[in-house]
């Protein structure tokens, strides 16, 4: 998720929205994530049932940004380190 949005922020400011939305609705890249990411998604679910749409999507996905969890806090610092890397890594990369 991290990356998606610090790339929007960035074709934002440099004024290629629609570059943007190209890339992120690219048909063959979405078929790729869709043929690597699926097959595992209904493998978990056949195996788990419902307990997996509630642990993987509901806790560790929604919960772990809505709140703590373990007593795992964070503090205002907790996601600078990853920000910055994917922030510098799209300036080398795009520029």
């Amino acid at each position: 998720m991290i990356p998606l949005v610090v790339t929007l922020i960035f074709y934002i400011i440099d004024g290629k929205f629609r570059d943007w939305l190209k890339m992120i609705f690219d048909p063959i890249g979405v078929l790729l994530f869709f043929s690597i990411a699926l097959p595992w998604y209904i493998a978990e679910y056949i195996a788990q049932g419902d307990a997996f749409i509630d642990g993987f999507f509901i806790k560790h996905n929604i919960g772990r940004f809505s709140s703590a969890m373990e007593k795992h806090g964070g503090g205002i610092f907790y996601l600078d380190p990853s920000l910055i890397s994917w922030i510098s890594t799209i300036y080398i990369f795009y520029i």
